[in-house]
């Protein structure tokens, strides 16, 4: 059982709209903090820590890809501090690449290039330094660089090994000087400053339908596993004050001089500056990012509006998946400005689907594949309801995965369609390989039929999100076997 404390959860104009909202109030768990200048305009919080006090501005929470704003800064820095470019080869920082590493059609990745996504290097990869370094020389960019954008993990994850590389000291310790003249004492990813921060660490959960559960209790994730499992594009923990502190500073020009403060915030490609998006809004140019770890439990959103001097902090010990903290944030700084927000709570359809995701993100794919492989060779008692139900599920799994961890792009359709390729090919093999044998036996119709109900909950949500019809491709097999069975005539494998 959660035990859930409010603290000041009254009444804070302009804010009342949304803070009083009742599906807010139910679904909030972490931290909000609106500020103007040194005053703080809302501070409210909601949760127990992991020592069971009261959240509050100074309860840590990891703010996932929020961390890029850390991770860029810091190679800006340690490039002006070795008297290099941002538009110098990469190939150029690390004495041991080959000259060509990291380029195509004759473009070089640079510094600029790599912190505003446009190498076209892969999401994901190995996260620690070293291993960064010598993984990513030989990879084959998407696209030449500088022609196009695709976000990137890998990209930060290879800013903080090469801004590690110029300073000649661990990237968490750049990271210590980076921040120190704010006097960021709760921010970082220290493993000694990580450690001190385990009592007021956030608890964090993962969603499954109108349920929120502990991360650390039933999936046995460690409160630190983000220290050590994700490299410089997530690993970064924080506080509601002190990351009001670092985006206030980071655009003012307290973190970088003025010439690195430029080229931090000058925006390159859809809207995407070094590390920060930078866009317009009603109220004015908004400098923001937001962040997501699932299934670890967090998600977060920061920004800051230059012209009104207004920081805006959303923190959740909750995944992305019900409550977004990014339309959250949009909808505060739109209050801030007495702006009216269009925020409006989850539905009882967004809170299904959202914890289906939830629920999907916590667990894997894996076993339901290996599932559906067994059962190619199990008696036809059974029919295939086996494989059936796995490859249908095990897409559905693989496609969420694909978007809420992997930022999938309505353009980028490799992901799913592996995995459409998959399934067809497992039902071709059941079709083929059992002559005569039902591909579902009488007895399992219904649960087949609810296997399928099941999935298309799921990929119906996610083709909303994505604005694609894609995700619905994988339910056609599913879909004709479910449809020969109500209309009284199994679909059997070849030769019956």
């Amino acid at each position: 059982m959660l035990l859930l404390l409010d603290t000041a959860f009254a009444s804070d104009e302009p804010f009342a709209p949304l803070v009083e909202e009742p599906g807010f109030q139910e679904l909030f768990l972490g931290s909000v903090h609106v500020t103007r200048g040194d005053d703080v305009l809302l501070d409210q919080s909601r949760g127990v820590d992991r020592s069971g006090r009261p959240v509050d501005r100074d309860t840590a929470h990891w703010v996932g890809s929020i961390s890029k704003s850390f991770a860029a800064a810091a190679l800006i820095s340690e490039v002006q501090r070795a008297g290099r470019s941002l538009d110098e080869p990469l190939a150029a920082f690390v004495p041991e690449w080959p000259a060509d590493a990291l380029r195509r059609d004759g473009v070089d990745c640079t510094p600029a290039l790599l912190l505003s996504h446009q190498c076209g290097l892969p999401h994901d990869g190995p996260s620690s330094g070293p291993a960064v370094l010598s993984s990513v020389v030989g990879t084959r960019l998407a696209f030449v660089p500088g022609t196009d954008s695709a976000y990137s993990n890998l990209g930060f994850d290879l800013a903080g090994a090469l801004a590690e590389r110029l300073a000649g000291a661990p990237y968490c310790t750049v990271l210590d000087r980076l921040v120190a003249p704010l006097d960021l004492r709760s921010t970082g990813c220290d493993p000694a400053r990580v450690a001190r921060l385990a009592p007021r660490m956030g608890r964090g959960r993962f969603d499954v339908p109108f349920l929120v559960l502990s991360s650390e209790r039933w999936l046995q994730i460690p409160w630190d596993a983000p220290a050590s499992k994700v490299g410089a594009s997530g690993n970064v923990a924080s506080t509601a004050a002190e990351l009001a502190r670092w985006f206030r500073g980071l655009v003012r020009g307290d973190v970088l001089d003025r010439d690195g403060t430029r080229a931090m915030l000058e925006p390159r490609r859809d809207d995407r500056a070094l590390g920060v998006v930078v866009d317009r809004h009603r109220y004015g140019q908004l400098t923001w990012h937001n962040g997501a770890l699932s299934p670890y439990g967090y998600s977060s959103f920061v920004g800051h509006v230059a012209a009104t001097d207004t920081t805006v902090v959303v923190l959740l010990d909750r995944g992305p998946e019900v409550l977004d903290p990014t339309a959250l944030g949009f909808a505060l700084a739109s209050l801030a400005h007495e702006r009216p927000s269009r925020w409006a709570a989850p539905g009882p359809l967004d809170r299904v689907v959202g914890g289906l995701l939830g629920a999907l993100l916590a667990g894997s794919p894996l076993p339901l594949l290996a599932w559906c492989v067994v059962s190619l060779f199990r008696p036809g008692r059974e029919g295939v309801i086996s494989w059936a139900l796995g490859p249908v599920l095990a897409t559905s799994m693989l496609i969420a995965h694909r978007v809420v961890l992997n930022g999938f792009r309505p353009t980028d359709h490799r992901g799913v369609g592996l995995v459409l390729a998959l399934e067809v090919a497992v039902f071709g093999m059941a079709r083929w390989w059992r002559p005569g044998q039902p591909l579902v036996s009488p007895g399992r119709a219904r649960a087949v039929s609810l296997a399928w109900g099941f999935s298309l909950l799921v990929l119906v949500g996610l083709a909303v999100r994505l604005g694609s019809v894609l995700p619905l491709a994988a339910l056609i097999p599913f879909t004709t076997l479910v449809g020969s069975y109500r209309r009284g005539r199994p679909l059997r494998a070849r030769g019956g």
